[in-house]
């Protein structure tokens, strides 16, 4: 397994940021992954990141989303994200 390109302040940073500022986000990410039933009520927190995806806790579940091409720098999580953010259901 290959060491995480993020550092643990990284790692807090970008999971701090995304709970905090992003809720709406982490529940498309959830809708992505085919939850559907997911909502703005329901509980969606980031729980971790590394270049390969992110870790979701989904009211209480732990739920892995893979990227489809890891991230080879830190500094594309954002690029990342947001494309993910923006990416139609359809």
């Amino acid at each position: 397994m290959k060491k995480n390109i993020f550092t643990t302040e990284d790692i807090k940073g970008i999971v701090d940021h995304m709970n905090d500022d992003h809720s709406n986000s982490l529940v498309h990410y959830c809708h992505l992954l085919g939850m559907s039933n997911i909502t703005e009520k329901d509980k969606v927190l980031m729980a971790g990141i590394d270049q390969n995806g992110f870790d979701l806790k989904v009211n209480g579940e732990n739920i892995r989303f893979e990227l489809e091409t890891p991230m080879k720098e830190a500094r594309e999580v954002r690029k990342v994200l947001v494309s993910l953010a923006k990416k139609s259901l359809f």
